[in-house]
Parts: C-alpha cells; sequence; structure tokens
C-alpha cells in the first residue's frame, strides 16, 4: 500500500520546486499509448499524491534504521511447533489459460476487465494495440469522455463505416474501450440497456458529422447507471446491522514476530474471538496452508469451526478491504468485485491476485457481482444518516480513477453512489492514500459522530512515550525530557522537538541513520518492534515541527524544509476533510493517533458493530496512544457501546490496519 518516489529533485530546491518537479514526473508516466498526464487528473489532488511522494522520499533517504548485516532483523523470525491442526480447506483453481500470474502491473488497456467468474466476457487489447484507434481511446476516454471518444475511434477505423452494430463494439473493444459502461447510456427512444446500439449509432450519426457538430447529437444520450446487482446496498460502516460474515486475506501462514504481533494471523484470531456469531471466510495461497495448520493449533476447536479457508494458487495481499464490497440485496448477503483489484491513486495499477480471489467466495456459498467500475473499498464509506437516507463517502482518487474510464465527475459519483445504493456522495480530499485512515463514522443517539485523527496529541504522546525510552537508558535527564515536553505542550515544537533530536542525533551512524541496535532499545514486549517504535518517534517529531510555522522559517536545510512544509500541507488537507464532514451536520471528534503511511498508529480505522467498536491498537510502547484514544471513542459513544481493542502493530507498520484487513458485513 506504499508508494514510490519517481525520480530526484534537482536544482535550486523549495518546497515550490520539488512539488514541481514531482508533479512533472507523475504526469510523465507511461501509461499503455498515454500517460498520466493524459488522464486530466484534478491538480489539487496530484498535489497531494506528490506531498506522499516528498514524504516518503525523505524518510527513504534521512529517517531510516539500517544494519551492517543483510536481512539482519531485531527479533527471530516465528516458527510453528511440531503440532498441526487438522483445518479443513476448499482449494480454488483457475482455468488454464486464466492463472493471474506477474507482479502488480498496468492493465493492459482501459477496458480490460479479466474473467473472474463464470459469465465474465473478458475485454482485452487485441494484437493491433498500437493503432490509431487504440491511441485515441488511452489519450481521449479522460478528456473527452465516453462518447466523444468512442466517435473519435470509430471515425479512425474507415472499415467501420460499412459494418454491423455488433461489428463496431467489438472494434471498439479491441482498441481498448470499455464498450461495457456503454449500457449506461440510453438514446432517446431505444431500449434501456442496448449496449450494442450505441456503436453502431454513433457510426450512423455522429462519424458522418464534422467533429465540431457532434456535441449537438450527442446531446440526445443520456446516462443512467444501472446498478450491477439489483438491489444491492452496501454494507453499513456505521455499526447498524448484525455482524453475519466476515472476511479476511491472510498474506502469510503464521505469525511474524509471534502471537500478540498485531499481523494478519493474529487479527484473524482476535476476530473470530470478538465476534463469536461471525462467520469468517479467509483466503490464503497454497503454500501457506501447512504453516497455518500450525500457527491455528492452539486455537479454540470453537474458532476454527466458524473459519472457512480458501487456497488459491497465487499470492494475495493482506487488504481485504480493497477488492470487494460486502453487502445485501433482497436476497440475502452479496458480494461486489471492482472493475479489477488495483493499487495506487494517480495510476490504477492491476493486482491479479486479489482479483481472481473472487473465485473463492463463490465456492464459499457467496453471491459475487462483477462491477464495470474500478474503486477499492478503504476509499468508500457508507453511512445510514437516517431511515432511507445513505451517505457515500468517497476518497477523491476513486472518482478520479473511473473518469480515466471515461465518465465525467457527476457520472462517476452517481454511478458510485448508485452501485453502493446509496442515495448522496460526499467526496473527501486525499489527506491518506485512504479516507478510513482519516475518518470512521458510527450513527449513535440519532446523529453521525465522525471519528478523526488528532494528529498533534497523538504525536505528543508518542514523544513522550519516546523520551521514557531516552530517559532509561541515559541519553537524558529526566529534567531536560520534562523541559522538552514542556516546549511542546505550549506549542513551541520546534523548541521541544529540536531538544529530542539534539539527543537523538549522536545515536546515527549518519544524518537520519540509526543502527539497528539503538532502536531495538525503544522495543517494549516480545511482540514489539523498536524499529517500528523509532519510525514513529521520529514521524512524531517531524509532525509536530510541521505545525510550528514560525520554526519552519529557521529551518536551514533545504530537503528537510521541503518535507516540514509538505506535512504542513497535509494538515491543511485534514482540516478541509473535516469542514467536509462537518458541513454535513455531523459530529467530528478527534481521536489521538498518527495517519504517516506505514509509521502510524491509527485507532480509527476500526470496525463497527451494532454492539461495540473494534479498534486497532498499536501496543507496546505506545499503548499510551490506544488508551487515550479509547477514553476519547468511550467518552463520546458511552457505556453502552464497549470499545474492544484489537491488536495491529504488525499490520500498521505494513501500512494498514483492522479496517483495511478485515471487511465485515
Amino acid at each position: 500500500m506504499g508508494m514510490q518516489a519517481r525520480g530526484p529533485v534537482k536544482g535550486t530546491l523549495t518546497f515550490e520546486s520539488a512539488e514541481a518537479q514531482v508533479l512533472a514526473n507523475l504526469r510523465a508516466q507511461a501509461l499503455g499509448a498515454a500517460t498520466v498526464g493524459a488522464l486530466g487528473l484534478p491538480e489539487a489532488f496530484l498535489r497531494r499524491v506528490a506531498g506522499r511522494i516528498i514524504q516518503l522520499s525523505f524518510q527513504e533517504k534521512f529517517r531510516l534504521v539500517v544494519s551492517d548485516r543483510p536481512g539482519a532483523t531485531e527479533h527471530e523470525v516465528w516458527k510453528p511447533g511440531a503440532e498441526r491442526a487438522d483445518l479443513p480447506v476448499q482449494h480454488v483453481e483457475c482455468p488454464d489459460g486464466e492463472f493471474p500470474e506477474g507482479p502488480i502491473k498496468s492493465a493492459p488497456a482501459r477496458g480490460f476487465v479479466p474473467r473472474v467468474l463464470e459469465g465474465d466476457v473478458p475485454l482485452e487489447r487485441s494484437p493491433k494495440s498500437e493503432s490509431e484507434a487504440s491511441r485515441l481511446v488511452a489519450a481521449g476516454l479522460a478528456r473527452d469522455g465516453l462518447l466523444v471518444t468512442a466517435a473519435r475511434a470509430l471515425a479512425a477505423m474507415p472499415e467501420i463505416a460499412r459494418a454491423s452494430a455488433g461489428a463496431a463494439g467489438a472494434a471498439l473493444a479491441r482498441a481498448g474501450f470499455p464498450t461495457d459502461l456503454l449500457r449506461h447510456f440510453t438514446i432517446s427512444g431505444s431500449p434501456e440497456g442496448d449496449s450494442t446500439e450505441i456503436p453502431g449509432w454513433l457510426v450512423s450519426k455522429v462519424i458522418t458529422e464534422p467533429p465540431g457538430r457532434w456535441a449537438r447529437v450527442l446531446k440526445d444520450v443520456a446516462f443512467h447507471y444501472r446498478p450491477t446487482v439489483h438491489g444491492f446496498k452496501s454494507s453499513d460502516d456505521g455499526g447498524s446491522g448484525s455482524a453475519g460474515i466476515a472476511r479476511i486475506q491472510l498474506s502469510r501462514g503464521g505469525y511474524w514476530i509471534g502471537p500478540g504481533d498485531g499481523g494478519s494471523i493474529d487479527v484473524l484470531q482476535q476476530v473470530l474471538a470478538a465476534l463469536p456469531s461471525t462467520r469468517v471466510i479467509a483466503s490464503i495461497e497454497d503454500r501457506h496452508v501447512p504453516e497455518l495448520r500450525g500457527a491455528v493449533a492452539g486455537w479454540t476447536p470453537e474458532q476454527r469451526d466458524r473459519l472457512t479457508l480458501l487456497s488459491h494458487p497465487f499470492a494475495i495481499s493482506q487488504w481485504a478491504q480493497d477488492n470487494a464490497k460486502g453487502g445485501h440485496d433482497a436476497s440475502g448477503p452479496a458480494v461486489l468485485i471492482p472493475r479489477y483489484a488495483t493499487r495506487g491513486e494517480e495510476i490504477s495499477l492491476y493486482v491479479p491476485g486479489d482479483t481472481y480471489a473472487a473465485r473463492g467466495w463463490a465456492h464459499a456459498g457467496l453471491r459475487v457481482g462483477h462491477s464495470p467500475l474500478l474503486f477499492q473499498g478503504g476509499n468508500l464509506l457508507t453511512v445510514r444518516e437516517a431511515p432511507g437516507r445513505r451517505v457515500l463517502l468517497i476518497g477523491e482518487a476513486e472518482v478520479c480513477r473511473n473518469q480515466t474510464l471515461g465518465l465525467t465527475r457527476g457520472q462517476a459519483i452517481a454511478a458510485l453512489c448508485a452501485e453502493m445504493g446509496c442515495e448522496k456522495g460526499v467526496v473527501l480530499p486525499a489527506a491518506s492514500i485512504h479516507i478510513d485512515y482519516e475518518v470512521s463514522c458510527r450513527v449513535h443517539d440519532g446523529r453521525v459522530t465522525a471519528f478523526v485523527l488528532d494528529t498533534g496529541a497523538g504525536a505528543r504522546l508518542v514523544v513522550e512515550a519516546g523520551l521514557r525510552v531516552l530517559v532509561g537508558i541515559g541519553l537524558v535527564d529526566s529534567a531536560a525530557a520534562a523541559t522538552a515536553m514542556s516546549h511542546i505542550a505550549v506549542g513551541r515544537f520546534a523548541e521541544g522537538c529540536g531538544m529530542v533530536w539534539s539527543v537523538l542525533a549522536p545515536a546515527a551512524v549518519a544524518p537520519g541513520k540509526f543502527p539497528l541496535p539503538f532502536a531495538a532499545r525503544f522495543k517494549d514486549g516480545i511482540s514489539d518492534s523498536g524499529v517500528g517504535n523509532l519510525h514513529r518517534l521520529m514521524a512524531a517529531l517531524d509532525l509536530l515541527y510541521s505545525m510550528d510555522a514560525k520554526g519552519l522559517e529557521g529551518v536551514q536545510d533545504a530537503n528537510l524544509r521541503v518535507y516540514y512544509q509538505s506535512l504542513s500541507r497535509r494538515n491543511e488537507d485534514r482540516t478541509l476533510l473535516r469542514a467536509s464532514l462537518r458541513n454535513l451536520g455531523w459530529q467530528v471528534v478527534p481521536v489521538p493517533g498518527i495517519g504517516q503511511g506505514d509509521r502510524s498508529i491509527n485507532p480509527v480505522n476500526g470496525l463497527h458493530t451494532p454492539n461495540a467498536y473494534l479498534m486497532p491498537a498499536y501496543g507496546g510502547l505506545f499503548r499510551s496512544v490506544d488508551e487515550a484514544a479509547q477514553q476519547v471513542v468511550t467518552r463520546a459513544l458511552g457505556p453502552a457501546v464497549p470499545v474492544v481493542p484489537i491488536r495491529t502493530g504488525e499490520s500498521q507498520r505494513r501500512d494498514g490496519a483492522l479496517r483495511c484487513s478485515v471487511a465485515l458485513w
């Protein structure tokens, strides 16, 4: 779920020059026959993506833990004992020729649809992928929309003028055009949903006209999105309805550190314990099953009995939230999968394993629908604001993702709302890669309460815990530590954080690079991570420093100044997000935590059930952040809604938490 820096920043370094260079690199990325620049992504969105790239690039250079022994870790990697559980497994095969080999990559064409379910009709690019029509589709969809791009592509095929409507549609599909979206357009007076009619109509009515007159003709075509699963409603993230099914994906068969580490296996066991009436469906790669049998050997028979295990011949990530949306229709539970599973923001990279995992869910008895839309579930939150009024919170990347398929912004929002069975869509700024890393909503006492990250409060608690370690190992005395915290408490962040950095710096082997034995001093408990904790301490210091406008003026190092300014811009994005929620009339409750990618401590990426809030807990050295967050949520919801901490430390160190890992409906 991370991002990669794309190219160096050159010349006189200012925030503006660094951002401009990253934006140029983003727009120049190849995307089939076009580039990201052809997608017409909003400038504000690209700037947020660029800010995260700047932050990650700096962290990769100057906020590191290093070792002189390649592959060394601070702990022994967990190995299962001799006992193995007799765990039933359903093996899921892929038909010949459809094995999703290969790593995460760009989709072969804009209209690409993999054949995941029986009845899927693949839309893939033909061997003549470099035709003029293919180039027009790749470069024009986001800019010109579906209908104009279809007309341009058809006009580039002289043989189409004499072809049938079906042949015209097939020619568009071979050019990489998403012809399946044409069924949502209706020509005045024609039957609804007749997608084969549109290409033929374009041939007869449009391409025979000069392009300047196309707009007049196309006004007779209306867009009305027809849901893939009639009557489907995505599950309410606000806690209404019973938690009947949970879906989990296991990226390995065992623990990383051991029980309590908060990795995918540990999360699975905790979910089984916390939701005793919930059926859990877990997907895993075939080669990890033997190790899994060892990991679950000590679990209760009741927990194992509620587990439906699906094994696949390909790699699967941990992030179950992102490759499907669970819900129901009039017939009962159902699950909706996107056009294909994706990673990334400005580019929707195709994730084969997570895409084809849906084959297994059908084996497990779930009804699965295959949407023509692109979406990542972490960027979609459904809130039943009132009876009959369902609001879909949409991370702005999901709107952009579907604009690359040729939908307008309004069409993309309307389509996502219709697909998820919601009456209203609200687009939120991408303060993080997904909005479920920034906000969690619950309907309580007839009003929506939106829990958001209070980064300042979370960072102060992290620094306080870090100083206790530094005092304990004798690098600073308690009086100096108290002075540093007193500066931070009154908002003199540059002074307080500067004092802490002055203590840390002598332990570094190079600027911002700390040896593994030093990081291990920050470990508190067998399942904790000293490396992860030192990363979080450095992130907390940086976040606080970025909130001190006066202190930023005195930063001399250009790289550091640019980094701090990108963090400051991110604080502004969080302010915008909160304002959007308040504009809905919702109560906004800040919760202590840190939202900084794989250096987060994130208590809001949790799951609401009718009777509880399952809160991601980091534990170890920073359990004080968990405790403070739990107190805030408890005060807001009252004693009738218990807050149940779920250990997710290792998951958070991999840039995810509880909702990222568990799809609940």
